[in-house]
C-alpha cells in the first residue's frame, strides 16, 4: 500500500517511483511498463502516467481504470492526430469496408499504421478485389506501430518503418480475409499444396503445429487469394510482394516478376502476403 502522497506533478514524473519505495510493486509496475511499450509503442508511457496519477491520489487500485481511459483517449484521439506529423497514417479501424482489420486487436494495440502510400496501395487492392469478387474485404494484419522508424514490432524484423504491411489470405465460405481474427499461424492451406516442405527450417520458420488443427477445415479460396497477390505485384507502388514459394507456383503466380519467395529461413508466408514499397 502506498505510504506517502506526493504531489501530481511529481508523482507523474517518477510514476512507479512516487512515494518512496514499494518494493515488488514497484519490479511488477515496470514489466507492465516495459510488456506495454513492446506490445503497443505507447501504453508503456500512458501506465507511468496512470500509476503516477493513482499514487498522487493515495489510490493504487485506480492504476488500471486510469490506464483504460488513458490509453484509449490516447489512441483513439491522440495518435491519429499526432501520427501524420512523423509520416504515418492509421488504417480504418471499422468493419465492414473494403478494407479492414482482420481483429480489433490490431488496432487497440496500434499495429495499424503505415506511410500514406500503403494505405493508398491497401484501398486500391481492396478496391480491386471488391470489383472482381463483390462483397469481398481485404483484411490488413501488422503494419506498423505510430512513431519511430528504429522501434521494432516485434516479432517482426522489418515493419519498423511504416512501408510494409501484411495482408490476410482468403478461405471459402468468408467474405473477409483470414482463416481466424489473429490472422497469423493458420498454415492449413500450405498443407495442401505439393512440394518439399523445408527439411532444415530456420528459427524464424514458427509451424505452431499445435494450433493448426483449429484451421483443419479452412480451404484457400485459391481465385481470390492469387487476384489479392497479383493486384499488389502489379501495383506500380510496391517494390516487392513476398509469399510462401509453393502457393506462388500452386497458384500460378511464378511469373510475376516482384514476388519474392520466403525461404525456409524467413517466416512461413502461407498464411499472409507481405509487401512493401519502392
Amino acid at each position: 500500500m502506498d505510504h506517502a502522497t506526493p504531489s501530481l506533478p511529481t508523482a507523474l514524473l517518477l510514476g512507479p517511483f512516487a512515494g518512496g519505495p514499494h518494493g515488488a510493486w514497484v519490479i511488477l509496475h515496470l514489466v507492465a511498463v516495459a510488456g506495454l511499450t513492446v506490445l503497443t509503442q505507447v501504453g508503456g508511457l500512458v501506465y507511468w502516467v496512470a500509476v503516477g496519477a493513482a499514487r498522487a491520489a493515495g489510490r493504487g487500485w485506480l492504476v488500471v481504470p486510469v490506464f483504460l481511459v488513458l490509453y484509449g483517449v490516447v489512441s483513439a484521439a491522440v495518435l491519429p492526430v499526432a501520427a501524420p506529423a512523423a509520416g504515418r497514417v492509421p488504417l480504418p479501424c471499422l468493419s465492414g469496408l473494403n478494407l479492414e482489420p482482420a481483429s480489433p486487436l490490431f488496432c487497440l494495440l496500434n499495429r495499424h499504421y503505415v506511410r500514406p502510400k500503403v494505405a493508398e496501395v491497401a484501398f486500391d487492392v481492396a478496391g480491386d478485389l471488391a470489383r472482381q469478387f463483390p462483397g469481398t474485404r481485404v483484411a490488413f494484419l501488422d503494419g506498423a506501430f505510430p512513431f519511430l522508424d528504429a522501434f521494432p514490432i516485434l516479432p517482426h524484423l522489418t515493419h519498423n518503418d511504416g512501408r510494409k504491411l501484411d495482408l490476410a489470405l482468403f478461405y471459402e465460405g468468408r467474405a473477409a480475409g483470414g482463416a481466424w481474427p489473429l490472422g497469423y499461424l493458420a498454415f492449413a492451406p500450405g498443407a495442401a499444396v505439393a512440394g518439399e516442405a523445408c527439411p532444415e527450417a530456420g528459427w524464424r520458420r514458427w509451424d505452431a503445429a499445435w494450433l493448426q488443427p483449429l484451421f483443419a477445415d479452412a480451404v484457400l479460396d485459391q481465385a481470390r487469394t492469387a487476384a489479392l497477390v497479383r493486384a499488389l505485384a502489379r501495383h506500380p507502388d510496391v517494390g516487392r510482394v513476398f509469399f510462401d514459394g509453393r502457393l506462388t507456383w500452386a497458384l500460378g503466380l511464378d511469373g510475376e516478376a516482384r514476388i519474392g519467395r520466403a525461404g525456409c529461413h524467413a517466416a512461413r508466408h502461407d498464411d499472409h502476403v507481405h509487401f512493401r514499397l519502392r
